[in-house]
């Protein structure tokens, strides 16, 4: 994974955040009741008071993790299917901050973790990074035969990973 040194948001209007390789716009506004939204193209951030910057980021940081959960979530069901026909359960979505690692696996506890940071990267890239975990219930190494299991399921994994590997710094 490309190191990448994010520089600290100040959630001021103007600033662009990324969900699913597409810049969004963040627009404050004053708003009699504190809510975030986004229509695509702006992400509107509605507080009482816009001076409160941990407000604000807090705010953010929710809705950010509220979409991992639910983007992942619909990536892990549809790509599970093919796995279910090996056995492998359906395995629990965990969430966090990771400095070196896209995503990980404990497939003897059946749990998939995904960096929170996969948001900002395009979906199909997203798609790999679950296929590849996903792998790791059927071959827990990287072995040859993890890898010709990944091509056999998903042969432009290659491609999606340079994708996510090389232009991270793009939209990240």
């Amino acid at each position: 994974m490309a190191q990448y040194a994010p520089q600290p948001k100040e959630y001021i209007s103007g600033e662009t955040f990324y969900i699913l390789g597409r810049g969004v716009r963040l627009r404050v506004e004053k708003g009699a009741k504190d809510m975030v939204s986004s229509d695509g193209v702006y992400l509107h951030l509605y507080v009482k008071d816009l001076d409160d910057f941990e407000k604000k980021k807090r705010m953010v940081t929710h809705y950010m993790d509220e979409q991992c959960r639910i983007i992942f979530g619909e990536i892990i069901s549809e790509l599970y299917p093919t796995f279910q026909k090996y056995g492998v359960s359906m395995p629990t979505l965990r969430i966090r901050d990771m400095e070196t690692r896209w995503g990980s696996c404990l497939a003897k506890k059946g749990i998939i973790t995904l960096n929170k940071r996969l948001l900002e990267a395009p979906r199909n890239c997203i798609e790999y990074v679950v296929m590849h975990e996903f792998c790791h219930f059927i071959h827990p190494n990287h072995s040859r035969h993890f890898y010709d299991f990944l091509t056999m399921l998903m042969p432009d994994w290659k491609e999606r990973k340079t994708i996510l590997d090389g232009s991270a710094t793009f939209w990240l």
